[in-house]
């Protein structure tokens, strides 16, 4: 892609766009899943779990199961999109691991980057590369490190935020999960009033608060944020436009001609400024964001040996027709 060609995506970006479509068209012709499988997992790297230490990032790893979180993400994403349609944004870094898993998917599908520089620039990097094979795509984004015990109630739940962020107003649709903890390491979405599993306005929105703020979030019937949401193209470049334009300036005047050396596109990512999606996007978007709560999918993110030993605990459990702990397979292989 040219300067000039997203110079001019950019200028034409004013976070509107067209009137909806039909949902038939936009849920599975037009509709993009982008998996943000990048990331180091530097809080699991040389954890204990199962008796083996991990020794990869944790999406792909397997943890007993057949699939790892990579491969699980990527049969979810195939709900959403078709798999032409379905881009990873993975790490150079980690080509010997998502390379077998990602064999199936189209070459030009896989983004690579030349190094983490923060969810928002993956999710940057991904929407710059669907806006150029599609002028009015619809995004569902999917983090590759969760944990999910029912599929169904989530994937019922990404169907439904798509059809919304496609209708009027085409705002962003955030997936909310009913809380058990006053968590601290997750962000919190507070709802407007109204009923829940419905489509609802956010009135808060809240990153990684203290836990006096946690427990009064929860109190106030706030919803962990999965980072899984479904949002109009146009609408996400605005987003991005209003809340970090100096990343959305860094990426188009410093982006490398086509067909230049490796070196300059390490340089090139290398300058752009690390930018957090949660904190630095959706905290500032709250007037844009909507949200659908999920029950009963026993949604956790996987980032700390808690949360994964909770986690694999309910899969024991549950693999075990008697209830009995079954034997877990080591978890990287």
């Amino acid at each position: 892609m040219s300067r000039d060609a997203l110079a001019r995506m950019i200028r034409d970006a004013d976070g509107s766009s067209p009137d909806a479509r039909g949902p038939d068209r936009v849920l599975r012709e037009r509709t993009w899943a982008v998996l943000l499988a990048g990331g180091e997992g530097t809080r699991l790297l040389g954890a204990s779990v199962a008796g083996e230490r991990v020794d990869r990032p944790k999406q792909f790893c397997r943890f007993g199961r057949d699939d790892s979180l990579l491969g699980s993400t990527l049969l979810r994403a195939r709900r959403a999109s078709d798999l032409a349609r379905i881009l990873p944004v993975v790490s150079e870094r980690h080509r010997a691991w998502w390379m077998p898993e990602l064999r199936h998917l189209p070459q030009a599908n896989v983004l690579v980057q030349p190094q983490n520089r923060g969810t928002a620039v993956a999710l940057m990097h991904a929407l710059v590369h669907v806006l150029v094979r599609d002028d009015d795509p619809m995004l569902v984004v999917f983090p590759c490190d969760h944990g999910v015990d029912e599929e169904a109630p989530l994937l019922r739940a990404v169907d439904r935020a798509v059809d919304a962020a496609s209708g009027p107003g085409r705002p962003l649709v955030l997936i909310g999960m009913e809380p058990e903890t006053p968590e601290t390491q997750y962000g919190w979405i507070v709802p407007e009033r109204g009923r829940p599993g419905h489509v609802r306005a956010v009135h808060h929105f809240e990153e990684k608060p203290s836990l006096r703020n946690a427990c009064a979030l929860m109190e106030r019937g706030g919803l962990w944020n999965s980072l899984i949401f479904a949002v109009s193209g146009r609408g996400l470049l605005g987003l991005f436009l209003k809340s970090v334009p100096r990343l959305v300036e860094a990426y188009q005047w410093r982006m490398p001609e086509r067909d230049q050396p490796r070196e300059a596109l390490e340089t090139w990512f290398a300058s752009l400024p690390f930018t957090d999606l949660s904190r630095d996007i959706l905290e500032r978007s709250v007037p844009h964001l909507n949200v659908i709560s999920v029950h009963d999918s026993g949604w956790t993110d996987l980032g700390t040996p808690a949360r994964l030993d909770s986690w694999l605990e309910r899969q024991r459990h549950r693999a075990s027709p008697t209830g009995r702990e079954s034997p877990t397979r080591p978890p990287t292989r």
